[in-house]
């Protein structure tokens, strides 16, 4: 359609200046095109899928859109799962290995869990030699040299809010009384493994997908596709995110995913890096139907020769499931089955 991109840029100019009006998309769309001498007799479904695909792809605006403008993820995977938002950037420095630093880092990794206080803190593991800290859907080990007793600290402490008996760690961190999960129970050893990914470049697509689900109404269903035939991997993007980011942190530039090769779908996946080999970086998978089409996916290739990612359309000979009539049931499904795989490190 030759006027497709001034139809794209009306649209969504038009979105934001009616954020609050209660217009369907399609019904905008018709007015929209009827502003700009279109016919609108015919239905435009078409029309608009093509739109929100076509925004999936541009560079995303710095600014959110409201809850009342967000875009329905049916219009973008309609014609297939599979998207290829454009990479952000992902400039991360390393930072340097003093106390202070580490332990800011893995505050991104820690829980928010009042009634468990314990899961929002930072593990000092005097006998094992190493931070830890886990959310129960990521888990990072970092090898520290430590003194004194085994403590958990509040990364987090805000000394204003502290009362005077509070007990500090170096005066500055609050001290968290309760039992750590036993994290080690859940580390895996694993003979399956991808090759090897640059992690700054990896992470700026899964932070684009991350970004990108923010738009739309149902963010739980935008997901990590993980190929290694004949398996297939599911990981949360924020959830991703914010190990990788971790990651970064600890100067580590290329990783490799490695996981278990009879249940990769409830099993932890590792992500091995030779740089600190003594370092554990574990993240939970996500459980989706096989042959579900409800979720717009960025797929990775675990095999390829390449570290680039592929993305492509799906062969038409592949099984598709209808959408469901009621996709919030759906997001529902999908995060009782995330809590699910969670409650594995909970309840360690």
């Amino acid at each position: 359609m030759k006027d497709f991109k001034k139809i794209y840029e009306a649209f969504f100019k038009k979105r934001n200046q009616i954020s609050s009006s209660g217009k369907h998309d399609l019904e905008l769309l018709d007015f929209v095109l009827e502003e700009m001498g279109f016919s609108t007799t015919k239905d435009n479904s078409e029309l608009l899928n093509k739109l929100v695909l076509e925004f999936s792809k541009h560079k995303l605006p710095l600014k959110r859109f409201s809850r009342h403008n967000l875009l329905n993820v049916d219009n973008l995977v309609s014609k297939s799962n599979l998207i290829s938002p454009e990479p952000m950037l992902a400039n991360i420095k390393p930072l340097n290995s003093s106390f202070d630093d580490i332990v800011k880092s893995l505050s991104r990794i820690v829980a928010k869990d009042k009634l468990r206080r314990v899961m929002e803190g930072v593990y000092l593991n005097s006998k094992g030699k190493e931070l830890v800290a886990t959310d129960a859907f990521n888990l990072v080990v970092l090898p520290y040299k430590l003194s004194g007793k085994t403590i958990t600290i509040d990364p987090k402490t805000n000394l204003k809010k502290t009362g005077e008996n509070t007990q500090l760690y170096k005066n500055k961190y609050e001290i968290i009384f309760g039992t750590f999960p036993d994290y080690k129970r859940v580390i895996p050893k694993y003979k399956q493994q991808s090759i090897s990914f640059d992690l700054l470049p990896f992470l700026s697509h899964v932070k684009a997908i991350e970004k990108l689900s923010t738009f739309f109404s149902e963010p739980s269903r935008f997901v990590i596709k993980l190929k290694a035939n004949p398996q297939t991997i599911y990981l949360k993007p924020a959830v991703l995110v914010k190990l990788l980011t971790a990651m970064a942190e600890q100067g580590i530039e290329q990783f490799q995913f490695t996981w278990d090769a009879e249940n990769p779908s409830t099993k932890p996946v590792l992500l091995k890096t030779t740089k600190s080999a003594k370092s554990i970086f574990l993240t939970m998978p996500f459980i989706i139907d096989e042959g579900d089409s409800d979720y717009a996916l960025m797929e990775f290739d675990l095999q390829a020769k390449s570290t680039k990612t592929r993305i492509k359309r799906e062969s038409k000979s592949k099984l598709k499931v209808p959408l469901r009539k009621n996709s919030r049931a759906k997001a529902l499904s999908l995060k009782a089955k995330a809590i699910k795989l969670k409650l594995q490190l909970m309840k360690l």
